[in-house]
């Protein structure tokens, strides 16, 4: 029996792997740090099993997911999100006896997930990104040289807008920048690029790097509404971007998925690069729903050696992410008017990330998990 073990089944993009290899036969035991996760209660999974926090106790982690894999015989590994992708992929060794990983080797994977090396593998390869620092610490005069106010202050190695702040003066960007510094660690100050508009390039890359599918989304609605995660998307042609991406991840060697976000400058209608997602991401769902079966190939390539190359995806095709829906009218300035335009949406829309009347238990367990995170970031940290 084909088995494949999908790590993080808390996260939209984990349910997205976990129903299509299980459509496509494949058996699925999805893990994660909660008990009850979207991806747990799918009627695609076959077995659900907890793991400890990887970022709290790495060991432990490891250790659970290395017994689980000499119990029981699995194709692939599959991790989610920085957390568990980072030690999954340097403890490749100890874990390939028994699975195949089909993440990028380490070094790669680190252009990816540290935006301090996403730029300067951007600056070598001549893609378009945001002037960018990377001070060890913070010198005033060296920002005011080289940027103008409005700049970001960014983590290096967060993912999302964890710990993302746009400062006006100076004096803001030391204050924030020393407490992010605290929380964070290493820091980006990059030049501030207003929204002109953010889209995705979502690519499959063989062991040759020659990639073999891809996927161009714009971001409609987001969360926070000024720019971030994507509630609700639209997949559309651009030749450019899929040239830059290509480019840009072709001169990186790059195996596997990627998710390539770029941010258009409303200035000179340029595209700039703002970061490399280096394993699945949350709006996997839309992508497969524009007829590109992401984890499905991924999973040929890496257990069958073999995939055919998708040339083409459906265009137009729009999805949302209800929760965030919800999320994106909260944080509006006028609740009202977004609340009606996501209602308008859900009228004409029929692809949800999690939803799903073939597979319900998924949004309960994805609801129980959304609670879950509410009150684990509300309860006091131990001292």
């Amino acid at each position: 029996m084909r088995r494949a073990l999908v790590l993080n089944a808390e996260r939209r993009q984990a349910l997205a792997a976990i129903r299509s290899l299980g459509r496509q036969g494949i058996a699925v035991t999805a893990m994660a740090e909660q008990r009850f996760t979207a991806g747990g209660l799918s009627k695609y999974t076959e077995r659900s099993i907890r793991y400890p926090n990887p970022r709290d106790h790495e060991a432990a982690f490891l250790d659970v997911l290395l017994d689980e894999l000499q119990r029981r015989e699995y194709d692939l590994l599959l991790a989610g999100n920085n957390q568990t992708v980072v030690p999954v992929v340097e403890s490749r060794d100890r874990l390939e006896p028994y699975v195949t990983v089909p993440h990028p080797e380490y070094a790669t994977l680190m252009r990816g997930l540290d935006k301090g090396r996403t730029m300067m593998a951007a600056r070598e390869a001549g893609i378009p990104h945001p002037t960018t620092l990377t001070p060890d610490e913070l010198d005033l005069d060296a920002v005011e040289s080289a940027l103008d106010y409005p700049v970001v202050v960014k983590p290096r190695t967060a993912a999302g807008r964890q710990g993302v702040s746009v400062c006006d003066s100076a004096a803001e960007l030391e204050r924030v920048y020393e407490r992010t510094r605290r929380q964070h660690g290493p820091l980006l100050v990059q030049e501030f690029i207003p929204n002109g508009g953010e889209c995705g390039v979502y690519v499959l890359y063989d062991g040759d790097s020659e990639r073999r599918a891809h996927v161009v989304q714009r971001r409609l609605r987001t969360v926070p509404p000024e720019g971030g995660l994507s509630t609700y998307r639209e997949t559309f042609e651009s030749p450019e971007l899929v040239s830059l991406a290509d480019d840009f991840l072709s001169a990186l060697d790059w195996t596997g998925v990627a998710h390539v976000e770029f941010r258009i400058d409303p200035r000179n209608g340029e595209p700039k690069l703002i970061e490399i997602n280096p394993h699945f991401w949350h709006s996997l769902p839309h992508a497969i729903a524009s007829g590109v079966d992401f984890p499905y190939l991924l999973y040929q390539l890496a257990v069958e050696g073999e995939c055919e190359t998708v040339e083409g995806y459906q265009v137009g095709v729009r999805s949302q992410w209800l929760i965030g829906e919800l999320a994106h009218v909260l944080a509006s300035e006028n609740a009202l008017e977004a609340g009606r335009g996501v209602v308008r949406a859900a009228a004409t829309n029929r692809n949800y990330d999690i939803a799903s009347a073939s597979d319900p238990l998924a949004m309960g367990g994805s609801l129980l998990g959304e609670g879950y995170n509410f009150v684990k970031r509300r309860l006091p940290k131990p001292l």
